[in-house]
């Protein structure tokens, strides 16, 4: 965990013991059809999630393939609650298959469904 994702944390800690409400956490998650966009052999596979928060704080996230390669850790930040956009490319040259996700990390770990794709099959 960041420095930062620990002063966030202590701070949501703090701010619940004062006002006797439990601290912002992530509440849902959702993950759209992927689009597909181009033409063959070239495609870009297009995702769109959203998370939901129950209030204010940072989220980690990460989007994870069946490839099993991974996308870089990112924080989005949520000034109230509710949910925020987050999206996704993958770019294939030719016929490809699989699946893509999302996972957050912090501060309290889920992960989306997987939504299949199929291209230039």
């Amino acid at each position: 965990m960041s420095h930062r994702q620990m002063l966030v944390a202590l701070a949501a800690l703090i701010v619940s013991s004062v006002t006797g409400q439990p601290p912002s956490r992530v509440g849902g998650l959702a993950l759209d059809a992927p689009a597909t966009i181009g033409n063959c052999p070239n495609t870009r596979v297009h995702v769109t999630g959203r998370i939901n928060a129950t209030g204010p704080l940072d989220v980690t996230y990460q989007w994870i393939r069946s490839d099993h390669s991974q996308a870089p850790v990112k924080t989005l930040h949520f000034d109230k609650k509710g949910p925020l956009t987050i999206n996704y490319d993958w770019s294939h040259r030719g016929s490809a298959s699989g699946w893509v996700a999302f996972k957050v990390l912090a501060p309290n770990p889920l992960e989306s469904k997987h939504v299949s794709f199929s291209v230039c099959k």
